[in-house]
């Protein structure tokens, strides 16, 4: 199984509001921060139509890309960070992040899923080894060759990791540090 590094970008609305204000003036910061984190420090948001600099737009290329893999996509958000552009936008009821190359290929994309949109495999893994478990976040993550599925579920005692690629499934396990001893 292919081992996977994942930044998530979390939605303005769940960000403090120091964070916040922060991110609408052209810095993101890390949830829970209070200051810049250094690799985000350079972010250029982008606002088409509000007096951007040209090299701050996504291409028509990249634009159509986009369209084509996410027909469905509203509320879209886009940002500039170095040779790549970030967007944040809503399918339906999941949110979802994506990362593009200027040529327009995709990098990869972060999709929270509900309850509901967790594979079949992954549900019946769910009913038969951890049905005394809660779902606590589901995501989707296609590094443009092949999806994985991540589904973290919480009891009394653990924390439980699923990770679902097209050939294997990765299973780890935390001790919950507020379980009663």
């Amino acid at each position: 199984m292919k081992k996977y590094a994942f930044l998530l970008l979390f939605p303005l609305s769940t960000l403090s509001l120091k964070a916040r204000q922060s991110a609408e003036q052209g810095t993101l910061l890390a949830a829970g921060a209070n200051r810049p984190t250094p690799a985000m420090s350079h972010v250029t948001r982008v606002n088409p139509g509000k007096g951007e600099p040209e090299s701050a737009l996504p291409t028509i290329r990249l634009q159509q890309s986009f369209k084509k893999l996410y027909p469905q996509a509203s509320h879209a958000t886009w940002a500039k960070l170095d040779n790549r552009f970030w967007v944040s936008f809503t399918c339906g009821r999941q949110k979802t992040t994506a990362v593009f190359r200027e040529n327009g290929k995709l990098s990869y994309s972060i999709t929270q899923l509900a309850a509901d949109a967790i594979p079949q495999e992954l549900k019946q893994a769910i009913a038969k080894s951890y049905a005394d478990y809660k779902v606590i976040s589901a995501t989707e993550i296609n590094d443009g060759n092949g999806l994985v599925h991540q589904v973290i579920l919480e009891n009394a005692a653990n924390y439980v990791t699923l990770k679902k690629s097209s050939d294997d499934m990765e299973v780890s396990v935390i001790k919950n540090a507020s379980a009663p001893r």
